[in-house]
């Protein structure tokens, strides 16, 4: 199970938690926890838009992650926006993502990883 530190919603009664099999609300006064309609496997929930309506989501594809918004209400996805490393050499995948209540900013971290070769020539 992942959570995230922005999935507590607005009003403070549930905490979004995506498992194996799907993206799920969890009660956090107590109770059975129940799926979110129009969540799809791979779905990591991110953070909650100002009013509660929209829980935005991160679906990590290959070295980029895309960002979905899901409307509480009726389960439809948007997509928002695409994050991904601009110079890959080096570059892992990205481990921390976090956005901004509209959705809109953005910040991120990842790993770089540079090495160097050396060609040592006419060695005795």
């Amino acid at each position: 199970m992942i959570i995230s530190r922005n999935t507590v919603s607005p009003d403070g009664k549930w905490v979004a938690a995506s498992d194996q099999e799907a993206l799920r609300l969890y009660p956090i006064g107590g109770g059975e926890p129940r799926t979110i309609e129009g969540s799809l496997p791979g779905d990591n929930p991110l953070r909650w838009n100002a009013d509660g309506s929209v829980l935005y989501v991160g679906v990590t594809a290959g070295p980029a992650i895309q960002v979905v918004g899901i409307n509480m209400t009726t389960g439809k996805r948007t997509a928002v926006l695409e994050v991904v490393v601009r110079d890959r050499v080096g570059a892992g995948n990205i481990q921390d993502l976090f956005l901004s209540a509209d959705g809109k900013g953005y910040a991120f971290g990842y790993i770089r990883v540079l090495q160097n070769l050396y060609l040592i020539k006419n060695l005795r």
